[in-house]
């Protein structure tokens, strides 16, 4: 048995249209598509691995994150999240 863990960037869901974070400015970035997500999810997790990064922003930001502590990760969070123009 194995567990992996399935890390996206935004992926085009109802989430974006039915919550409040339509004016936020993780709304307004490209969007990986949400069925081709779930298939690289599935494969991952069928080979065993641990996790699967899918699309190039994730990658980007995961490796990006690995040289800002938690605090600066944080804070690009709650700006990702805030309203736009707030």
């Amino acid at each position: 048995m194995s567990v992996t863990a399935l890390m996206p960037s935004p992926t085009d869901t109802p989430i974006f249209k039915n919550t409040g974070i339509k004016s936020a400015l993780v709304s307004h970035l490209p969007k990986a598509n949400a069925a081709d997500v779930a298939k690289q999810g599935f494969d991952a997790m069928m080979r065993g691995d641990d996790h699967i990064i899918p699309g190039v922003l994730g990658k980007f930001a995961a490796f990006g994150s690995r040289f800002l502590n938690e605090r600066t990760k944080a804070w690009l969070h709650r700006q990702m999240l805030r309203p736009i123009g707030k």
